[in-house]
C-alpha cells in the first residue's frame, strides 16, 4: 500500500457515495485538509458507490415525517433546518427538484378511515456520474483520495486512535475527525467490528432497519375506453433529459403511509419484467392514442396490462435489523403488522381511484398476512435507521449533530442516522444531513 500519514489531514471521510462526497465538498470549501477514502471500490462501483444506478429522482422528506408522536419517532432537528440544508444539496446537484412532492391543484380526495390521497409530481432527470457533479471538489488541492477497505476503527472508548484499512493500522492524530459514510450496512458493519462499549449497551444499534418496500401485484381490469388517456398523462417529457410523472401520495391522520403509481404496458416483455423500458412500437401507440384523443376524442390502442405500483413508508420494527456474524453480515429486513395495515389502507385508496375511473382490481397475488406481504415485497435498496439519531440518549447511536455517542472525533453520515424513512428517495436527505453534520462539527 502507498504510504499514508493520517496526521496530514484534519478530516478523513470514509466512503465516497453521496454522503461522503457531500461531506468532502463542504470540508474543502471550509479549507480543511481532507482525505476521502473510497471504500466502495471493492464492489466495482467507484466514486458514487451504489448511487451510480440512480436517475436523479430527488424528493425531500416532508413536514409530516418530522411530526413523530414520541421521542423515539421524532427527529431531533427541525423541519425548517432540514429544508435549509436540502437547498444547499439541490444547488450541488444543479437539477430541478422543487416540484417533487408538490400537490397538484384540486387533486385531493378522501377515502374511508380518514385516509387522504394527493397527486404529486416527481421529476426524473437523466443520471450523471458523481465524479462529474463533484469535479471541482475532487480537483481541489485540499482533497486527497485513496481506495481501501476499512476493517475497523481503533479507539480508547473516548476517541478514535487509528484506522485499520486493508489489514494495516494507520494511527490517527487526536486533532483529526473521522466522518463515517460507508452506507447503512457499511456503517453498521464497521462500528460492529470496532467494538465500542457504548454500542454494546445500546438498545437501538443495528436495529430498526428500514427500507421502502415495493409491490406490483395489482392490475386494473375493465375501465372506460377513453379513461385510458389519463394514464398516458402520468408521464410526460419536460425536456429531452427530464421526465415528470404523477404519483398518488396516501396519508392518514397526517402520517405518510406511502405512494402508488399507475404503470401501463403494451408488450409482454414489460409484463414479464424482461425489459422495463418502453419500446419504439409502444411509444408509437402512445402517440397515436394522444393524436386520436385530440382529434376524435377516442383512443385506438388499449394497454395490454395496467399495473399499480405501491411503495410503503415502512413503520418502525425492532426485529428488522443488521446482524454481524464471524465472517459475514446479514440484513434481516422484515415487515410487521403496521406495514400490513398501511398496505391495506393504500389498497383502499387504489380501489377508490379505480372505481372513479371505471376499473376494478385484479390480483397477481393476494395478501392476507404479514408473511404474504413479506413474500412479495421488493426492496428499494434505500436502507436506513441502524445508527439513528434521537433527542434522547436512550434511543440514539448518534446525537443531534451526528456525533457517535461518547466518541468525540467520530461522526456518522448517511441514511443509517435517519429516525424515520418516509417514502421519498433518500439521496437528497443524505446529502443535506451530511453537509449539516460537517457544519456542526468543523
Amino acid at each position: 500500500m502507498v504510504s499514508l500519514n493520517l496526521s496530514d489531514y484534519e478530516a478523513i471521510v470514509i466512503g465516497a457515495g453521496p454522503a461522503g462526497l457531500s461531506a468532502a465538498h463542504r470540508l474543502v470549501s471550509k479549507g480543511a485538509r481532507t482525505l476521502l477514502i473510497n471504500a466502495t471500490i471493492k464492489n466495482g462501483q467507484g466514486l458514487g458507490g451504489l448511487a451510480n444506478d440512480w436517475h436523479f429522482q430527488c424528493a425531500e422528506l416532508e413536514e409530516v415525517d418530522f411530526e413523530g408522536t414520541s421521542d423515539f419517532s421524532t427527529w431531533p432537528i427541525s423541519y425548517f433546518e432540514y429544508r435549509k440544508y436540502t437547498e444547499i444539496a439541490k444547488n450541488i446537484l444543479s437539477i430541478e427538484v422543487n416540484k417533487n412532492n408538490e400537490t397538484l391543484n384540486n387533486s385531493t380526495y378522501s377515502c374511508a378511515d380518514d385516509v387522504q390521497v394527493e397527486v404529486v409530481e416527481t421529476v426524473i432527470a437523466q443520471k450523471q456520474k458523481w465524479e462529474i457533479l463533484f469535479q471541482s471538489t475532487l480537483s481541489n488541492p485540499k482533497l486527497s483520495i485513496t481506495n481501501g477497505f476499512i476493517n475497523r476503527l481503533n479507539h480508547d472508548n473516548k476517541s478514535l486512535t487509528g484506522i485499520v484499512m486493508d489489514g494495516e493500522l494507520f494511527p490517527l492524530s487526536s486533532l483529526s475527525k473521522i466522518y463515517l459514510a460507508a452506507g447503512c450496512v457499511g456503517n453498521t458493519e464497521i462500528l460492529s467490528r470496532s467494538r465500542f462499549e457504548s454500542l454494546n449497551k445500546s438498545s437501538v444499534f443495528s436495529k430498526y432497519l428500514a427500507d421502502h418496500p415495493m409491490f406490483e401485484n395489482i392490475y386494473l381490469e375493465g375501465g372506460y375506453r377513453n379513461s385510458f388517456h389519463e394514464l398516458f398523462e402520468n408521464k410526460k417529457a419536460k425536456t429531452r433529459n427530464v421526465l415528470i410523472k404523477k404519483k398518488y401520495r396516501v396519508r392518514k391522520n397526517r402520517k405518510n403511509l406511502g405512494v402508488f403509481e399507475v404503470r401501463h404496458f403494451y408488450s409482454k416483455k414489460s409484463i414479464n419484467h424482461i425489459e422495463q423500458r418502453l419500446t419504439l412500437s409502444e411509444f408509437a401507440k402512445i402517440l397515436m392514442n394522444k393524436a386520436s384523443k385530440f382529434l376524435f376524442d377516442t383512443i385506438v390502442f388499449r394497454p395490454l396490462i395496467t399495473k399499480v405500483w405501491i411503495q410503503l413508508a415502512q413503520g418502525q420494527n425492532f426485529n428488522s435489523q443488521i446482524t454481524l456474524g464471524d465472517n459475514s453480515i446479514s440484513n434481516n429486513w422484515s415487515l410487521n403488522e403496521e406495514d400490513l395495515d398501511n398496505y391495506f389502507q393504500i389498497i383502499k385508496a387504489v380501489e377508490k381511484y379505480a372505481e372513479s375511473n371505471g376499473y376494478s382490481l385484479g390480483y397477481l397475488s393476494e395478501v392476507k398476512s404479514v408473511q404474504d406481504l413479506q413474500d412479495i415485497a421488493q426492496p428499494a435498496y434505500h436502507l436506513s435507521g441502524t445508527t439513528r439519531m434521537s433527542k434522547t440518549l436512550d434511543n440514539a447511536v448518534v446525537d443531534s449533530n451526528g456525533q457517535l455517542l461518547d466518541i468525540k472525533n467520530c461522526f456518522i453520515l448517511g441514511s443509517s442516522i435517519f429516525t424515520t424513512s418516509g417514502w421519498a428517495n433518500p439521496t437528497l436527505s443524505i446529502m443535506a444531513l451530511s453537509i449539516r453534520t460537517v457544519d456542526k462539527s468543523h
